[in-house]
């Protein structure tokens, strides 16, 4: 007797970097959850059902930008499935504007779900299409200041 046994990998695919991103993801059956990891994962999973009907399977990425799925049936004795998540690079920048320099000022980047991203003075952030907030907070002489590019009510808009 042969059992139809597959061994799947998936992963969360980042769009921009074209690479796994840091984010969890997991398998899923007709029974629930197989597997999970970070970035990817890998499971054996039962390929058909005894009549040779193909059992369905779905992966999920959960980001801070939201969840993500790709569903797929198992048709050889390994699979890989590929989750892409939409994002743009991003590169932000503190400028002081006495200077025109660049400055190691904490900034933090808001999404729907939270903080995004979050840096010193000039870094490159994965996000996904939405709207944004940049908070820069600096200090100068003793003083903290916070900065927003926009008001709370609005955001930075990121297009597909």
């Amino acid at each position: 007797m042969q059992i139809p046994i597959a061994l799947v990998s998936a992963q969360a695919i980042n769009e921009a970097a074209g690479s796994p991103g840091p984010w969890a993801i997991a398998i899923y059956g007709p029974g629930g959850e197989v597997a999970e990891g970070n970035g990817s994962v890998s499971a054996y999973v039962l390929a058909q059902y005894p009549n040779g009907t193909p059992i369905s399977y779905s992966a999920v990425a959960y980001t801070p930008f939201g969840q993500y799925s790709k569903s797929f049936t198992v048709q050889s004795a390994s699979a890989t499935v590929d989750v892409v998540v939409p994002t743009a690079a991003v590169t932000i920048t503190a400028v002081d504007r006495a200077s025109g320099s660049v400055k190691p000022w904490p900034i933090a980047v808001y999404g729907p779900g939270g903080l995004a991203a979050e840096g010193l003075g000039q870094f490159t952030a994965y996000l996904a299409p939405g709207e944004y907030q940049v908070l820069v907070n600096v200090s100068l002489g003793g003083l903290s200041y916070a900065y927003s590019t926009t008001a709370p009510s609005q955001g930075l808009g990121l297009c597909r």
